[in-house]
């Protein structure tokens, strides 16, 4: 999933080295304690810091979501998440009505309506865990029966809702955002998180 941000900010950022971790031993984080992604988290970035990086980019939404805080005390470097450049693209769209996909971790934790409580409150934010897109990507099912199968289950209460943009809560989920955008309608904004991060990320440095 972080790969989608990873290649944002190669293309944000070209004069940059980027060193990219990718926790296949522990997929899905979104299934896992708190404390578990917490501790996952904590020891990757310090090994990335070890290894020189003069910034982290917590390029998921779970970790995010839960061990944030806890890296940003730990760590003697920037750090950077993937949830608060998207909240403030939405509060900057002005949109009435927000739904979020996510893991089940994200969605648990409350962080997006809570921060949207805040930066947009005039928006009802209505938050959904779809944890099946998941492993669905990491098995390379980006099109087809199975897809549709899984993106349909999940559009059909997202659709009741009503909603005006959908932020795609997961970095996983942009790898078939068009295949979400077709079955959610032109009328209803995506908001995927690499490109927004990316630009965010480029700001701050």
């Amino acid at each position: 999933g972080g790969l989608t941000v990873a290649r944002a900010l190669a293309d944000r950022l070209p004069g940059e080295r980027l060193l990219y971790f990718g926790d296949t031993a522990h997929l899905p984080y979104g299934d896992k304690s708190p404390e578990a992604i917490r501790g996952y988290s904590l020891a990757i970035a310090q090994h990335l810091v070890d290894l020189g990086a003069k910034a982290i980019v917590v390029a998921c939404n779970s970790a995010s979501s839960v061990a944030y805080d806890a890296l940003v005390a730990a760590m003697d470097v920037p750090v950077f998440n993937v949830i608060d450049p998207v909240v403030a693209e939405v509060a900057r769209l002005g949109v009435d009505s927000v739904g979020i996909w996510g893991t089940k971790a994200t969605v648990k934790s409350g962080v997006f309506p809570a921060k949207l409580a805040v930066s947009a409150p005039h928006a009802r934010v209505q938050a959904w865990a779809t944890p099946l897109l998941v492993p669905v990507i990491e098995e390379n099912i980006l099109d087809g029966p199975i897809l549709e199968a899984v993106v349909d289950g999940y559009a059909g209460p997202t659709e009741a809702a009503h909603v005006d943009a959908l932020v795609l809560a997961c970095t996983h989920y942009p790898i078939v955002a068009k295949q979400i955008g077709a079955r959610m309608g032109p009328d209803v904004a995506l908001l995927s998180t690499p490109q927004i991060v990316a630009e965010h990320v480029a700001r701050q440095l």
